[in-house]
């Protein structure tokens, strides 16, 4: 592209009817924040108004990864919180765990 990219840089993302999209193997590291690119990225379409169905399919990738990879809720981290002229994800993240990622988690153990 104009940009001089080979690819998407994202591993998944959610569109805007809340489907979720893999779009880059997760085996490969990927292009979505400069220095921390061997984490998973995961975008969700949109600027600052998501919907519920996003958020419960964030929450449902999410929980595939963190079991994929063994990781937990604490380590799912921002855009911002790696670059600070980043503003994403537009909403506050930890209250998305409390409302969306950890009743789910609760529920399971």
């Amino acid at each position: 592209n104009h940009r001089g990219w080979s690819d998407i840089g994202y591993h998944a993302g959610i569109d805007h009817d809340a489907n979720i999209v893999f779009l880059r193997d997760i085996n490969r590291n990927g292009a979505h924040t400069r220095g921390h690119n061997d984490k998973l990225g995961i975008c969700v379409l949109g600027l600052h108004n998501f919907t519920p169905q996003q958020f419960k399919s964030l929450a449902n990738l999410c929980r595939f990864f963190m079991e994929l990879h063994d990781i937990n809720a604490g380590e799912i981290y921002p855009h911002n919180a790696f670059n600070e002229n980043k503003t994403c994800p537009n909403f506050d993240l930890e209250q998305w765990k409390l409302d969306y990622l950890e009743p789910e988690l609760c529920r399971w153990s």
